[in-house]
């Protein structure tokens, strides 16, 4: 789990799911799944609301936080990443 710094958002990770919900309304804005196989372990937001970071068993991934979803726009191959 973390918190935006700028925004009012958490972003929590379980299994194959990322959510991203708005405190201050108390909404889920986003909801992404990835494929079979892939289970995050830990997330993290930038101070600015605008990337995530999330480790997998393998690598780390960074995305763009679109309005309504997530875009991975990066993929950093690394093993037994536990802690962002």
């Amino acid at each position: 789990m973390d918190v935006c710094m700028r925004k009012q958002l958490i972003a929590t990770t379980a299994q194959r799911w990322i959510h991203i919900h708005n405190y201050a309304t108390k909404t889920l804005e986003i909801k992404y799944q990835f494929s079979a196989g892939e289970e995050a372990s830990a997330v993290a937001f930038h101070p600015s609301g605008f990337h995530i970071v999330v480790a997998f068993a393998d690598k780390v991934c960074l995305f763009n936080v679109l309005s309504s979803s997530l875009k991975e726009y990066h993929q950093i191959p690394a093993k037994g990443v536990k802690e962002i």
